[in-house]
């Protein structure tokens, strides 16, 4: 054990050398921008953030925001789609995006000597992306391929329905994905609507990480993205949901062999501090890995195949997932036992090792997930986008400060009795709960 701390001890120091902290400038045009030099291979990850997702959707919009991804790099005045993937390849790159429910995320990984084209390339699909309806049809094809792929897996549609009974009214409620007949209409001037108002410099981030000179990006930064105009609509305001008035469960079945046994608690927002941080500790403390409250009292008690527990931070109030896979017999008495352990942990009834197990976890997932360049990036613009860099820079420091007393304080705080609960089953079998 001694020798293994001082190894984690130089990686660490080592790790430290090769890493300067971020830097951040916001451009006249509101624009913000994060570099931060590495130099542990000659490689850059280039990100852009755009604060836009299903949260900004209406019923007249679902999966928009998702479909707009796909249109990213579909082509422009002076490139067509294919040349975007010729251009990257041929500089020894690779792309790709990703949506939320609060953000849409697109990068280039490529060797840092072409730090600068990967910019250009980055801002063209911004700024100018002409989408034509030739890319359309081609890419809701694609789309509709996914929704189709949704349809038959289990996690997602528990997760969907979950997502659903927790936020009526709410856009959180609503699959990302979207409705297949909004995705099957939508033309062109759909997209425009959603470029016009979304698109715009103050809910866009640009994210450098890698062997660059943090100053010459800044510059270049200033002159790509300097003419980037717009102001878009103004951030909406939701109101904050609210716990049921008693638990609410609900059983839906589904093609399965075995139960999907869900408990929804809504947590925290990023926000919410330091109950965002507490929260994640309070996850993994009671759900994450082996050795878990959940997996010695419940899995290696046989009262489900697995067990665990998720908590995506987001910007409005998330939802505190337990998700536990039973054999359909036993599923009320999963479910039976899960609440009995989170009772357990409200009242305190977990050791230091626990706490510790969790905070090393937590905190060595998170160092694992930022040892590249696209990790890093991720991280920052994930939370730059969400609230501010801060906190990204300053979160093992805030894990650390956690101790039972918060814990405790949290899990009474957000694992309530008035929460949901949904069992998706075999088709022709009922939850006696239902």
């Amino acid at each position: 054990m001694q020798r293994l701390g001082w190894i984690w001890i130089v990686l660490a120091l080592t790790g430290a050398a090769l890493a300067k902290e971020p830097v951040r400038v916001v451009l006249p045009n509101g624009m913000s921008v994060i570099v931060q030099e590495t130099y542990a291979s000659p490689t850059v990850s280039l990100n852009v953030f755009v604060r836009v997702g299903s949260l900004q959707e209406t019923p007249d919009t679902t999966g928009l925001a998702h479909f707009y991804e796909h249109m990213f790099f579909r082509g422009t005045p002076t490139r067509s789609g294919l040349d975007f993937k010729k251009e990257i390849e041929s500089l020894g790159g690779i792309t790709n995006a990703s949506t939320s429910r609060d953000m849409t995320h697109y990068y280039i990984n490529m060797p840092s000597a072409y730090a600068k084209e990967g910019l250009q390339l980055l801002s063209d699909a911004l700024m100018n992306a002409d989408l034509e309806k030739a890319g359309i049809d081609k890419e809701r094809e694609v789309v509709l391929e996914e929704y189709r792929i949704g349809e038959n897996n289990p996690a997602r549609i528990a997760s969907d329905k979950l997502f659903e009974m927790a936020f009526p009214g709410h856009p959180y409620g609503r699959s990302v994905i979207g409705d297949k007949s909004n995705l099957e209409s939508y033309q062109r001037e759909k997209f425009a609507f959603w470029k016009s108002h979304y698109y715009v410099p103050s809910r866009t981030c640009v994210v450098v990480v890698g062997d660059v000179d943090a100053d010459q990006i800044i510059a270049e930064a200033r002159q790509l993205f300097g003419s980037f105009k717009g102001t878009g609509e103004p951030a909406k305001t939701f109101p904050r949901p609210q716990p049921p008035a008693e638990p609410v469960y609900r059983t839906e079945t589904a093609p399965v062999n075995r139960s999907f046994v869900l408990l929804g608690y809504l947590g925290p927002s990023v926000h919410d501090q330091p109950d965002v941080v507490e929260v994640d500790v309070l996850s993994f403390l009671v759900g994450q890995g082996k050795g878990s409250l959940l997996d010695k009292q419940v899995v290696d008690e046989k009262k489900a195949f697995s067990c665990d527990v998720s908590f995506l931070t987001q910007s409005q109030p998330g939802l505190i997932v337990v998700a536990a896979v039973a054999d359909p017999k036993k599923a009320d008495e999963t479910r039976q036992a899960v609440l009995a352990t989170i009772d357990k942990v409200r009242q305190g009834e977990f050791t230091q090792e626990d706490i510790d197990r969790a905070k090393n976890m937590l905190i060595n997932s998170y160092r694992f997930g930022n040892e590249s360049n696209s990790g890093k990036a991720s991280s920052l613009g994930f939370y730059e986008t969400l609230d501010k860099v801060d906190f990204a820079t300053h979160y093992i420091a805030n894990i650390q400060k956690v101790d039972k007393a918060a814990l405790v304080k949290a899990a009474n705080k957000y694992f309530i009795d008035n929460h949901y609960g949904l069992t998706l089953a075999p088709k022709g079998r009922k939850d006696s709960r239902s």
